[in-house]
């Protein structure tokens, strides 16, 4: 049994009529029946009742039409998925240590769910053709675009010296 086997099954199955099925694959009808008759011969089964107007379908045949769909359906969206893959744009990224792992999870959600056509390939470091870093580690060649912000606070026990400076500035910190 092939999923070209499978085809035809579906397509005489929802026309019942093996004339009408082969002008839909855009087959002959006796390359259509001889197809159909080695489906029925690798299940060990009769499919079909010929009649003069048209084929009835029989139990067997009622059994298979779902799981034959469902086949079908699932080739079809597996070459599918790696016709998409061969036709999408690589990317290499390249992603800085100090970067927090939920930071990249989610800036990788987001950016294959807002470009699905684009193959990331993530690489450690100062690599690739862009790159996730922290402004102060970009190089002088580099665009920097911000993808986020974070909001720091400083934590201090309650007698640092730190606390009778107002407003505390960055420079208090060197």
């Amino acid at each position: 049994m092939d999923i070209r086997q499978l085809k035809a099954f579906i397509v005489v199955f929802e026309e019942r009529n093996i004339t009408q099925a082969a002008q839909r694959l855009y087959l002959s009808q006796p390359t259509l029946s001889a197809t159909l008759r080695q489906l029925e011969d690798d299940l060990d089964v009769v499919l079909f009742i010929r009649q003069a107007r048209g084929v009835e379908a029989t139990e067997e045949a009622r059994l298979l039409y779902p799981q034959a769909r469902r086949l079908v359906d699932q080739a079809a969206a597996l070459s599918g998925q790696f016709r998409q893959r061969q036709q999408r744009m690589p990317l290499e990224l390249g992603i800085d240590d100090d970067l927090g792992a939920s930071q990249i999870e989610r800036f990788l959600s987001k950016a294959s769910q807002a470009s699905p056509s684009i193959l990331l390939n993530i690489q450690a470091g100062c690599c690739g053709d862009a790159r996730l870093a922290a402004e102060e580690s970009r190089c002088e060649d580099e665009l920097f675009l911000p993808l986020w912000e974070e909001a720091f606070v400083l934590a201090l026990p309650a007698a640092h010296p730190l606390l009778e400076l107002s407003p505390l500035e960055m420079a208090h910190l060197a």
